[in-house]
């Protein structure tokens, strides 16, 4: 006789989560009784990651799969490792992405940079989106969250345009298949998570862009826990999740010299 699937507790995927706002991510679904399953593309940084939760959040339900969102067929594997674990997928995060840790001026971006950005971002999003669809529609019910970030709104993103670029198109891409997909159960979203201190954020940055940082970026956990109750409660498709909401910038913006040196001292290299 088949067992039958516990409902009681969400069932996650998070791509790209064995650090940074994506494993703080998971942390707080752990800590909501949630079921969780980080991927990375390297195999020891899965186990590390999952053993780490484990001590974090006793009797986490928590499991880990290699994952190199570039590659399809890992990424669909990554799809059935989740439907024979959980039996079902709530919530699918498009969490992995990249700058190729550098901010250069486009004329100056090196092929392999460009390439790794792209492939990452855009067509890891693609990859994930299409393969959680895929198990999704037939099920009947799940959410994707795709996470974005700067230039998702089709602005200038200068030492970022490759990165920016890929944001928007995640955007476009996101907006585009929950239309597609409106009334199968399924939803499409974005998730805008901010400026969140990971090295992704600080690598390469100027002074100007510390003191910018000081003022509106924050922690991955307090990042997480701010969408965590709003992720556990999605309904409907096309929700555009944001952190950085323009009155939040303004108001810090206001209190600036309350953030001096929040992260960063001045001048620090």
């Amino acid at each position: 006789m088949e067992e039958s699937v516990d409902l009681s507790f969400n069932k996650v995927v998070i791509t790209g989560s064995s650090r940074g706002f994506g494993y703080a991510l998971a942390r707080e679904f752990l800590r909501a009784h949630d079921a969780v399953i980080v991927s990375c593309r390297h195999q020891d940084h899965v186990e590390r990651t999952v053993n780490k939760l484990k001590r974090e959040v006793p009797n986490a339900m928590v499991h880990g799969v290699h994952c190199d969102v570039t590659n399809r067929e890992e990424v669909e594997v990554l799809v059935r490792f989740a439907r024979l674990t959980f039996g079902e997928i709530n919530l699918w995060i498009n969490n992995a992405g990249t700058d190729s840790y550098t901010r250069t001026p486009f004329a100056e971006m090196l092929t392999g940079q460009i390439t790794e950005i792209v492939e990452t971002n855009l067509l890891g999003t693609i990859y994930g989106t299409k393969a959680a669809l895929q198990y999704m529609i037939p099920q009947g019910h799940g959410h994707i969250v795709n996470v974005v970030g700067w230039g998702a709104a089709g602005g200038p993103t200068a030492r970022l345009a490759v990165y920016g670029a890929t944001k928007a198109a995640i955007a476009q891409l996101t907006r585009t298949v929950a239309e597609e997909t409106d009334g199968t159960g399924v939803g499409l979203h974005t998730l805008n998570p901010g400026m969140v201190v990971t090295d992704l954020l600080t690598k390469g940055t100027t002074d100007q862009d510390k003191r910018v940082f000081n003022i509106l970026a924050d922690r991955p956990e307090t990042v997480a826990q701010y969408f965590l109750p709003l992720l556990r409660k999605l309904k409907g498709t096309g929700t555009r999740l944001k952190y950085l909401t323009k009155a939040r910038k303004q108001y810090r913006f206001h209190t600036a010299r309350e953030r001096k040196g929040r992260f960063f001292d001045e001048g620090e290299d």
